[in-house]
């Protein structure tokens, strides 16, 4: 009995500790196609049933880095032995800052590589609390955003409120609970792990690319579309 007596506020002193150790998250996302955005119509020597194998078939791993103040999202992990995230060479990654009120953007497009440095964007959530959806055995609910890019459309979240983060896939947040699963007009992306972590990471940063504002970059993805007739463009 004394045994056990000692052992209990042993172990709540390892959750405290742990607790108090913890800076933040890194989430493991699992991005997939849309099969719905699959062509309907032979692309090459594609047939549309080869088409829609390989949109099915597609899978790639994007990390998410969070502490709510700083968010980094991209295809790196952290490295272990450095200690830092690199952002330098993705074609697709998202930094968030709220302490500088910075938010930095990098898309591809084709051989294209844009940058956006901005403050911190404003989202407008619109969110359904009876919308629920069990994502990693959490319960989530559903947030819409009306994307002011008209090649995205609209975008569908969902959120866990037991995960007190702002923060989610492609630099999406603002809501009240970590964002589990989104879901684009292309793609979608869905959480498969959650891991606290004790060390502050060394982000580094884009430097190389094409910087624009927000609304150049929405123009020069559309010019670019229609100049390679990419099926993105037909519904401007």
């Amino acid at each position: 009995m004394r045994t056990t007596k000692l052992f209990l506020p042993f172990l709540l002193f390892c959750c405290i500790s742990t607790l108090a150790q913890q800076v933040g998250i890194v989430v493991k996302y699992e991005e997939t196609f849309n099969p719905e955005r699959a062509p309907k119509t032979a692309q090459g020597n594609m047939t549309p049933d080869e088409i829609l194998k390989l949109y099915l078939n597609y899978k790639s791993d994007k990390y998410l880095y969070c502490n709510n103040a700083v968010v980094a999202f991209g295809t790196n992990v952290i490295n272990n032995r450095t200690k830092t995230i690199d952002l330098r060479s993705d074609l697709s990654a998202n930094y968030r800052s709220l302490t500088d009120n910075v938010q930095i953007d990098v898309y591809g497009v084709c051989s294209s590589k844009f940058v956006i440095v901005d403050s911190v964007f404003d989202y407008q959530w619109d969110i359904s609390p009876d919308a629920i959806r069990v994502v990693m055995g959490k319960q989530c609910q559903k947030a819409v955003f009306h994307s002011p890019d008209r090649l995205e459309g609209d975008v569908v979240a969902w959120f866990c409120p037991e995960l007190p983060f702002q923060a989610g896939p492609l630099g999406y947040c603002g809501l009240p609970g970590l964002i589990l699963r989104l879901e684009t007009r292309n793609f979608f992306y869905e959480a498969v792990s959650v891991e606290p972590i004790t060390t502050t990471p060394k982000i580094k940063l884009p430097q190389s690319g094409q910087k624009v504002s927000r609304t150049e970059f929405y123009e020069s993805r559309i010019r670019i579309l229609k100049e390679m007739n990419i099926d993105g463009a037909k519904i401007i």
